[in-house]
């Protein structure tokens, strides 16, 4: 019995996992800092208005990023089911791009939709 592929995939899970916890432990120390210095500004008696900018407003419809993003992930999914002709173990990857990609399309014609009737009544 070989035990190299089952080796690879455990390396492989565990660097992905130290990725993931080195991002968290990044957005941690992040979130920790800005409460921080919302506990001093609050005790200086600045208000938050001032020390949080606003966010940015969206350039453009939403959904038109929303189409794009599935239709490009719809496009990847055929593109690796040719790639490698047919459902084998990565199949599944394949079935989760072609999902994600529908949803995203949905998603995008229904904020189109949407859009166009908030515009109808202004």
């Amino acid at each position: 019995m070989n035990i190299f592929p089952a080796l690879i995939v455990v390396v492989v899970f565990f660097f992905v996992l130290v990725i993931v916890l080195i991002l968290g432990l990044f957005e941690y120390s992040k979130k920790r800092l800005e409460h921080k210095q919302i506990l001093a500004a609050m005790e200086k008696g600045i208000p938050l208005s001032e020390l949080k900018p606003p966010k940015p407003q969206p350039v453009g419809p939403s959904w038109i990023r929303y189409i794009s993003v599935g239709v490009a992930l719809i496009v990847a999914a055929l593109v690796l089911f040719f790639l490698f002709s047919g459902l084998n173990p990565g199949g599944i990857v394949i079935a989760i791009l072609i999902g994600t990609g529908v949803a995203w399309t949905i998603r995008g014609l229904l904020h189109r939709k949407y859009e166009l009737k908030s515009q109808q009544a202004d």
